[in-house]
């Protein structure tokens, strides 16, 4: 036991060198720099600075979001459960090459859907509400989405940024009922976003 926890220690004191190193699991490959994050949690750390050099992006953690484990791509976890759901919050990050423009990568997400529409990124959902928002001009354009996906309707808010290195799809998933109640959180771990 005392030799595993050494090994979890010594892990975690090199998180800040391991942000985007790969480990494979089942054939899937996830962000080490999240799983070791999430075990700092379950020790009680509290404002936690992840920096992801990879993809160039810096974002201080509170302890309520909850990280998980995520593909390499992908940076995120969960808010404290409102009415018995939990709602995510995942960074998406997206190499520059893969898109001509920060506009090209924008009409991807989600600016040229309208109603009814299956995005390229998934046949498994359909656009049901796009409006764009004011909110984070500071960082991007924002839109609030109401998303189909099987028989559940999905609130959203995507912010699409960028860093140096990449393209940033923000993606904040809620319910009807539980996007309100968390909004204010989600806009306070955003401020909390930065390019490095």
């Amino acid at each position: 036991m005392k030799r595993y926890l050494v090994i979890i220690i010594v892990l975690i004191a090199a998180r800040p060198c391991l942000g985007q190193v790969q480990i494979a699991d089942d054939h899937r490959h996830i962000n080490l720099g999240a799983y070791l994050i999430g075990l700092e949690q379950v020790m009680g750390k509290d404002s936690i600075v992840h920096a992801d050099s990879a993809y160039g992006f810096q974002v201080t953690i509170p302890q309520w979001w909850h990280i998980k484990e995520t593909p390499l791509d992908f940076f995120g976890g969960t808010f404290p459960a409102v009415d018995s759901i939990e709602n995510a919050l995942i960074f998406k990050c997206f190499e520059k090459t893969k898109f001509n423009n920060l506009g090209d990568f924008e009409n991807w997400v989600i600016k040229d859907y309208s109603m009814g529409q299956k995005p390229k990124w998934s046949q498994e959902h359909t656009i049901l509400l796009k409006k764009e928002l004011d909110d984070f001009k500071q960082m991007g354009n924002a839109y609030k989405v109401q998303i189909l996906r099987g028989n559940k309707i999905y609130h959203c808010c995507y912010i699409i940024t960028q860093t140096d290195k990449a393209y940033v799809w923000i993606d904040f998933t809620a319910t009807e009922t539980t996007y309100p109640k968390n909004f204010e959180r989600f806009k306070e771990v955003v401020s909390l976003f930065k390019g490095i």
